[in-house]
């Protein structure tokens, strides 16, 4: 998914490129509803393990 300015953006649940899944998002920022990822260290973690 990417944002306004194209830039490539990921939701609390979206599946990563390999294969698991967004488990943490900012508690302030949303798309649609639902909490964005950020894509700095300590702010984004994902699972292979979630269904």
């Amino acid at each position: 998914m990417k944002d306004e300015q194209g830039r490539d953006m990921a939701r609390l649940g979206d599946t990563t490129d390999h294969g698991g899944r967004v488990i943490q998002a900012a508690q302030d920022l949303e798309h649609m509803g639902i909490h964005v990822a950020l894509d700095e260290p300590g702010f984004t973690r994902a699972s292979p393990d979630l269904p």
